[in-house]
């Protein structure tokens, strides 16, 4: 990680050559990122390059209004530079890519030693024309509403936010923002890129190779969202299945199931107790240490735990916070809380790209409301009432379609996750007749972080040879032990093998 330093004039414009990427066309428009606007950015990447560019908001509209859009460029590092640079695309929908790209891959130096990294705000996000809503949603940020409360906030909030936006939202769609990624790699002078996709970052990923498939070199899909899965449809029914597999991890792991004989009937009874009363508790931020007072409810037990199973670290929590809750103590399960929203703010995510992106693809197929048994679908539900108003560009029925190509692409899932589980990437790699879909056993939202996952997506990109790798080493990605105390997890020498290999 490089520190940002403070430099005089002509070392500064020896830098900004020295960090010039490969491609001189790009090189032309790029230049060293404004240490005044981009300080967390420069703090880990002293030798970030920045432009603005600008598309029309509307293609079929050229002549009204003009959108900027933010573009970076992490310059490859080593001193044999590949053309085709790697483009982070991010989740959400919502997630800003300039704003997530430059810690995403600290964890990938191999990866830029051949290669630019090209992050780009997609339109509707971070510094793209962001319709965040940010200052009408702040009060949903660190959990300050309780669920019920939370729900009819947000739409209240996101009709206030519609009013003022300088945007016409039915012009945020994925199809629209691929083309201005295809835009980007024109104008930058790249010759094809690697895309690299999470989440829906990974539908989007689809959605360019299907309408712009000579640009793409290779692809990386991690947390596998298919065209024809339809986000706010099966959230709950999802997430029941990953709530099993932490039940049936518990009960395999001895200390867990000696500490936690029924995780089921613990939860039930916190959530009957808060059904009857909702409890107010005083927490202080683990990170902030600002006192907040939170009202739980059982819809925010919900959305912890569901958000919890994300997160491989906190999930190995689930079953003491789940036990000290049926007891009346909500401090641990709340804490989580705290900590699935880390050091973010409500402005990371652009709920109203989200809904953008959301009303115009998937609702155009959701008709009905799948709960489970301990999950209810509150992303449909607040989409159902979102949708009725928010502006949105209904994309044609064959955008369900499956993609099919035979660029050479890496799909990663993870055993654990409770949003994109396995089944959605197999589903994908159906049509994708150059691929390899390596499943981690102990990885939940995200595989590609974890253990020896990094060193094969380098000799994927270095060899576009998906079906030759040797994927044996994910194997050992191993599920973490849960926590059965507060001091943390304690396990038998019998469970040594239930450790961590990342």
């Amino acid at each position: 990680m490089k520190n940002s330093r403070a430099i005089a004039l002509y070392p500064a414009l020896l830098l900004g050559l020295l960090a010039l990427p490969v491609n001189l066309k790009a090189g032309q428009i790029l230049s060293p990122c404004n240490p005044d606007e981009n300080t967390r950015l420069l703090q880990i990447e002293a030798d970030s390059l920045c432009a603005r560019l600008t598309v029309p908001e509307s293609r079929q509209r050229p002549g009204q209004r003009s959108i900027d859009l933010r573009v970076i460029v992490l310059p490859a590092t080593g001193k044999t530079v590949q053309a085709d640079p790697i483009v982070l695309l991010a989740g959400g929908p919502g997630q800003a890519a300039a704003e997530l790209g430059p810690y995403f891959f600290t964890v990938f130096p191999e990866l830029r030693k051949k290669r630019d990294i090209l992050l780009i705000d997609q339109r509707g996000t971070g510094e793209s024309n962001s319709m965040a809503c940010e200052q009408e949603l702040k009060p949903l940020q660190n959990f300050e509403l309780s669920g019920v409360t939370a729900t009819e906030y947000y739409i209240d909030a996101l009709k206030q936010c519609l009013n003022s936006l300088d945007a016409d939202p039915a012009q945020y769609t994925t199809p629209i923002a691929m083309d201005d990624l295809e835009y980007i790699r024109e104008i930058l002078g790249y010759p094809q890129l690697n895309l690299f996709g999470i989440s829906y970052g990974t539908r989007a990923a689809l959605v360019y190779l299907r309408r712009h498939p000579t640009s793409v070199r290779s692809m990386i899909l991690d947390a596998v969202v298919p065209m024809d899965m339809l986000v706010p449809e099966h959230i709950a029914t999802d997430a029941e299945s990953a709530f099993a597999t932490v039940i049936a991890d518990c009960q395999a792991q001895p200390a867990c199931d000696q500490a936690f004989p029924d995780i089921i009937s613990k939860l039930e009874t916190a959530v009957n107790r808060l059904s009857k009363n909702k409890q107010k508790i005083a927490l202080v931020h683990p990170k902030s240490g600002e006192t907040y007072q939170i009202e739980v409810d059982p819809l925010l037990i919900n959305r912890i735990i569901r958000g919890a199973m994300y997160d491989r670290n906190l999930r190995q929590l689930l079953p003491l916070a789940i036990d000290e809750a049926s007891q009346g103590r909500l401090q641990a399960i709340a804490t989580i809380g705290f900590l699935l929203n880390g050091d973010n703010e409500v402005g990371n995510i652009s709920l109203g790209m989200q809904n953008s992106v959301l009303c115009s693809e998937d609702m155009q197929r959701v008709s009905t409301q799948l709960d489970s048994r301990h999950f209810d679908n509150i992303l449909f539900s607040m989409l159902r009432s979102a949708c009725q108003f928010w502006p949105n560009s209904p994309v044609a029925e064959d955008f369900f379609n499956p993609v099919v190509s035979d660029a050479p692409v890496f799909l990663a899932s993870g055993a654990l996750d409770p949003v994109t589980p396995p089944k959605y990437a197999e589903k994908a790699k159906q049509t994708l007749t150059n691929a390899i879909h390596v499943v981690v056993p102990g990885a939940a939202h995200g595989a590609t972080r974890l253990g020896c996952m990094p060193d094969l997506l380098r000799e994927f990109l270095d060899e576009l040879n998906p079906r030759d790798l040797d994927t044996d080493c994910a194997t050992e990605i191993k599920t973490l032990p849960f926590f059965t105390s507060n001091s943390g997890p304690f396990q038998s020498p019998s469970m040594s093998d239930e450790t961590s290999s990342d």
